[in-house]
């Protein structure tokens, strides 16, 4: 060999053990396993293990710490007990407690947040991908919640048909728990499926569990999941479910001079041509009854982002993920269908998903036809005729955690024109780096075509992140040239590059102080020409964290903001063309949910285009009972340019009474000085049983015309929903 060929070798040789790292297989030795119990019949579902089928249950190996003290052994026993009948998926659990009157049990609603309770977690992988899976909640009020897991993310804006009741005793606290086979997606042939298992004991900050117990991996990492084996002969029925609706509708409005009456028949019906793949076919979809959006007011040049709320497009919404899935860039966002770009309502007559996998191969389709509408626009009135909008995704599993794929858009919500996107991506992930470590990257590449549009429509970046405990950091490097439009996507600045990074090092004291992170961010945007238009440097000195979750965080940022163009950000306000330098801090103290009185103060000052701005942000959470919730918030800018002076202000406010954990009655209101109007929210939501659901909801606008307040928009709703499965 010559000296060239030698010295090239020893360069090459030098990168094998971080190549033999990245290409590592899973090791399976941590790994531990569980073989479910049958039995003939299933437990009642009442929060008492009395039930005589726990007996022949299965019972879980113990659980580990993961925080505070990684791998130390619980401070109080928990008990898991899981059984099948061949139709669900059953789990018993016993939380042992010293104490019970110190257990936290703040939330009782369906889908409240628990992370702030005491609780049990349940993550499984039902394809065994170590990729995905579903995860349930539920704490000592029987509030439940569950959440999709997609290549790491979860998506909690999902809801699944399950039971679970909890009750509260001398000994601790007790779930019970059932998972219908109905409710997944799974492999016929596969006998083991991941799982893993949480409990939170929140007032000594201790997080037990079974699989994995490490602090550098999430719980929902299904890659370092346990193993459940002899899953067999599991049904589905014929794999058929029917949700008709009905809804009632009385509107008065007297700006827009409309009052009528509706009652609207419409529904979904699912159907599983395999227990792996769901169609998904919707008629006459009505969302009324979807949570409003929290009101903003946006003192930027670009449009804000709103996340998707309704359910029949959350339903499997993470076989469309793509990439970072970061807002600018985003490929799909199905918030785009249903919704004109004044954001009214535009009328969904019929949609269709089938979504699912089949070996390595991750499916969705989608496809919705809209009615025509028409909007208020930047020249007057604008029609959109009725219109097919589709999008599909296909993703191929290779490696032990990776996936291939490419996405295709076709059909623009928003005008007349056609527009097509076609997108690749790859996604690595690694979660035995280095041993315990977990390492992600990620590359994608865009193309859309526009009516009227033929160069400069490309999309491209990479990301590659090494997100962990004690050291976190993340690259990333975009560009989105200046006529890309995924006009079924989400793309609020176009034409540039952007690049970002972030480190973040975290200590973990053992003292009431949990942890102390230190995080430097930085961002730069240039034009595709290199020249720079937006730049921040972020450094956080320290974030402190408690038991409780308390924090208290200082940041201090630099800013940069070049204006090629003058513009509006307040009407007669006019920021001329230019370059602004400026620097701003920012103070935050976060009172845990946890305890009966929260909230948050957050207070920012600095510059801010040619003056300087100074935010406000207290909010206060009251719960007197784990039945009720008392919340107030109020946001302020005060912005002082030579331009001109202007203060922005939002109040929010909410009600929320918990009669039960599935009968709740809550009440949002809120008022902006942008709009000058007021918008209240209130509805009740009562579950008869999962899938079997009744919602009023009451909707209030209320107008400040400069001299009085006036009654704006009335809307009272009535919505039944009534699942059968077969």
């Amino acid at each position: 060999m010559g000296q060239g060929a030698r010295s090239s070798w020893a360069r090459w040789e030098s990168w094998l053990p971080l190549l033999g790292a990245l290409l590592a297989p899973v090791a399976a030795a941590e790994e531990p396993s569980l073989v479910i119990a049958f039995v003939d019949r299933a437990p009642e579902i009442d929060g008492v293990l009395d039930d005589p089928v726990w007996q022949q249950a299965a019972i879980l190996g113990p659980l580990t710490q993961v925080e505070p003290v990684e791998g130390a052994s619980p401070t109080l026993a928990t008990s898991v007990r899981i059984v099948s009948d061949g139709r669900a998926l059953y789990f018993g659990i016993r939380c042992f407690d010293d104490d019970p009157s110190a257990i936290i049990a703040q939330k009782m609603q369906r889908d409240a947040n628990v992370l702030t309770d005491d609780r049990i977690s349940i993550a499984i992988d039902t394809f065994h991908d170590r990729r995905n899976g579903y995860l349930f909640q539920v704490n000592a009020n029987s509030a439940r919640t569950d959440g999709l897991i997609e290549n790491g993310n979860l998506l909690r804006n999902w809801d699944a048909i399950w039971e679970a009741r909890a009750r509260i005793d001398e000994a601790g606290w007790v779930v019970e728990i059932a998972i219908p086979y109905q409710s997944l997606s799974f492999s016929p042939s596969g006998e083991t499926w991941g799982l893993n298992v949480l409990r939170a004991i929140r007032r000594r900050d201790e997080l037990l569990r079974w699989a994995a117990p490490h602090q550098n991996v999430s719980f929902i990492n299904m890659a370092r999941a346990g193993t459940l084996k002899g899953l067999v002969g599991l049904s589905q029925g014929l794999g058929i479910r029917l949700s008709p609706t009905l809804v009632g509708r009385v509107v008065d409005d007297p700006v827009a001079e409309r009052d009528y009456t509706k009652l609207d028949p419409g529904g979904e019906i699912f159907y599983k041509p395999t227990p792996a793949l769901t169609a998904t076919l919707t008629a006459n979809t009505d969302f009324g009854d979807t949570e409003v959006d929290a009101r903003q007011v946006n003192l930027s040049r670009f449009t804000l982002f709103f996340p998707e709320r309704r359910e029949f497009f959350l339903q499997d919404a993470g076989i469309f993920g793509f990439a970072d899935n970061a807002v600018n860039g985003r490929p799909f966002f199905s918030r785009r269908i249903g919704l004109a770009p004044d954001g009214s309502e535009v009328p969904i007559r019929v949609g269709g998903k089938l979504t699912g996998r089949a070996g390595p191969l991750n499916l969705g389709l989608m496809d919705v036809y809209v009615g025509d509408y028409v909007f208020d626009g930047e020249d007057g009135p604008e029609r959109v005729d009725k219109r097919n909008l589709f999008a599909g995704r296909l993703s191929v599993n290779v490696l032990e955690e990776s996936n291939v794929g490419t996405m295709v858009t076709h059909g623009d919500p928003g005008s007349n024109g056609d527009n097509t996107l076609l997108g690749f991506d790859f996604n690595y992930r690694n979660s035995h780096f280095l041993g315990s470590k977990v390492l992600v990257g990620r590359a994608w590449y865009q193309r859309s075509w526009t009516t009227g549009l033929s160069d400069d429509e490309n999309a491209y970046g990479a990301v590659l992140q090494y997100p962990n405990d004690r050291i976190r950091w993340r690259l990333s490097a975009r560009t989105l040239e200046e006529n890309f439009f995924p006009a079924l996507g989400f793309a609020n600045r176009t034409g540039i590059r952007r690049y970002d990074a972030s480190i973040r090092q975290r200590i973990r004291p053992k003292t009431f102080i949990r942890t102390v992170d230190m995080r430097l961010t930085g961002l730069a945007v240039t034009d595709t020409d290199g020249q720079l238009e937006s730049a921040i440097l972020g450094l956080a000195p320290f974030e402190l964290g408690s038991i409780l979750g308390d924090r208290l965080e200082v940041l201090y940022q630099y800013t940069f903001e070049h204006l090629s163009d003058s513009f509006e950000i307040r009407e007669g306000v006019l920021i001329p063309s230019g370059d602004y330098p400026n620097s701003r801090g920012t103070l935050r103290i976060v009172a845990s949910q946890s305890r009966r009185v929260g909230g948050l103060f957050e207070v920012s000052w600095g510059g801010f285009f040619s003056g300087t701005r100074l935010r406000l942000r207290p909010r206060i959470d009251w719960r007197p009972t784990r039945h009720l919730l008392l919340a107030l918030e109020f946001e302020q800018n005060d912005v002082e340019l030579p331009e001109g002076q202007f203060t922005t202000r939002i109040v929010r406010g909410r009600l929320e009474i918990a009669f039960t954990a599935d009968l709740s009655w809550n009440t949002f209101v809120q008022y902006d000085d942008v709009t000058a109007s007021v918008g209240i929210n209130s509805r009740l939501r009562w579950i008869i049983r999962d899938g079997r659901e009744l919602v009023l909801v009451y909707n209030q606008g209320v107008v400040d015309d400069g001299d009085r307040w006036t009654r704006g928009r009335t809307e009272a709703l009535a919505k039944v929903v009534w699942t059968f499965q077969f």
